[in-house]
């Protein structure tokens, strides 16, 4: 057990060539010690150096081969023991470097999380600020409208100018030209008052443009503020607005109304045109209908202009007047409203004429002047047919131009 670990030892390796080194000196002197006279005219005892070399040659050659084998396997065996300490180093690098790789890993997620504190503050900061600005200029905007209504006798400044406008409402022209003579009474009512209206406009036009500049916003959250700005509205000046915007002084505003649906609770019924048909019918179905037909068309022709688009009709009932509502798609779209053939037991109090007018006004509205959509971009052409004694009221709608009715987004 001794021997093995000896023969590792580099010290045994040289003993071994010591000893040969002995041996060749010993064998050197016991060949030499009968024949110590040198002369080189002698003969070479062969057979002498014969018995020398094979003694060197086997003795002391296995020796030092002995020797070389064991300083092989010696340097072998440091070479084994220094690949081994090398992989341990590697080994302590790699886990080093994987200890930095989670350090670097921890220090990003650090400022990444600093990152997103950061941007929130930013983003909190930058509502904090636009907030100041808005309700500071809706402050300033209810003042204005407050001081307007104090300069007027009952108090409602964009009522009494809306009774001005809507005077001598006559039935018997065309929509469009009584819509064309209403702004024209609004451009006159304007030039009026055009001190105290332009004010008023400015601001309500200032607020609602740095809801739509801020970059910060997504759309959600300008339409948000959008929405406190349009509960602010009052009936009438809604319906002022609506004029302004068709006017020459406020055709800058179209694109922000439509885009925030700012008039999307226009008192339809207080337009002298609309109040002469409920006036007539004399009870709130014709509301409801109106209702009704707005959702109805606002849905199915907003949907009909969508690429999957596929249905060729849609039709629901309409309990208030117990009639079929339904939309058709061919080559054009048809708005078809079926009835008894006596109206009156729809509850319909307004007669056949009357009714189809009203049908042809609605969609007017609410498809050309809703969305300011230029009047020679569609024709509209009203119908009413007989159908297994049904009467059928209708409007057609012929138009090259994409529809898209008016609507909120959230």
């Amino acid at each position: 057990m001794k021997i093995l670990p000896a023969l590792k030892k580099e010290n045994t390796s040289l003993i071994l060539i010591v000893t040969g080194i002995v041996l060749v000196i010993i064998a050197i002197a016991f060949f030499l010690w009968s024949d110590l006279s040198f002369n080189t005219s002698d003969k070479i005892n062969s057979e002498k150096f014969g018995q020398f070399g094979d003694f060197v040659g086997g003795i002391v050659g296995s020796i030092w081969a002995l020797a070389g084998v064991l300083l092989f396997y010696i340097a072998l065996t440091e070479q084994r023991k220094d690949i081994k300490t090398n992989q341990v180093a590697l080994e302590l690098q790699i886990d080093a470097l994987k200890q930095q790789v989670k350090e670097f890993e921890l220090q990003r997620k650090e400022l990444e999380s600093s990152r997103k504190v950061y941007e929130e503050q930013s983003k909190t900061q930058k509502i904090q600020q636009f907030e100041s600005n808005f309700y500071s200029l809706l402050n300033v905007y209810s003042n204005i409208k407050e001081n307007l209504n104090n300069l007027d006798k009952e108090k409602d400044f964009f009522k009494s100018i809306y009774n001005k406008l809507a005077e001598n409402y006559s039935n018997e022209i065309s929509i469009e030209n009584h819509h064309v003579n209403m702004i024209s009474k609004y451009t006159e009512i304007f030039n009026e008052y055009r001190g105290h209206l332009s004010h008023y406009f400015k601001c309500f036009y200032r607020i609602i443009k740095i809801i739509d500049s801020d970059y910060s916003f997504d759309e959600k959250t300008k339409v948000f503020y959008a929405k406190i700005l349009r509960s602010q509205l009052t009936d009438f000046e809604q319906l002022i607005l609506f004029y302004n915007s068709h006017s020459d002084y406020g055709f800058k505003a179209r694109p922000l109304i439509l885009n925030y649906n700012i008039l999307k609770h226009l008192p339809l019924f207080s337009k002298p045109e609309f109040k002469y048909y409920l006036n007539i019918q004399n009870n709130n179905n014709i509301l409801f209908f109106a209702d009704f037909l707005h959702q109805f068309l606002t849905k199915h022709i907003n949907e009909s202009f969508e690429i999957d688009f596929e249905t060729d009709k849609v039709e629901e009932l309409f309990l208030g007047f117990n009639c079929i509502v339904g939309i058709y798609f061919y080559d054009n779209i048809e708005l078809k409203i079926y009835c008894e053939s006596n109206i009156e037991h729809n509850n319909i109090r307004l007669s056949e004429n009357q009714f189809n007018d009203f049908l042809l006004l609605f969609v007017y509205e609410r498809l050309i002047l809703n969305t300011y959509l230029e009047p020679q971009n569609v024709a509209l052409t009203k119908f009413k047919i007989e159908i297994d004694n049904k009467k059928v009221f209708g409007v057609r709608i012929e138009t090259n131009s994409r529809l898209l009715l008016n609507n909120d987004k959230y």
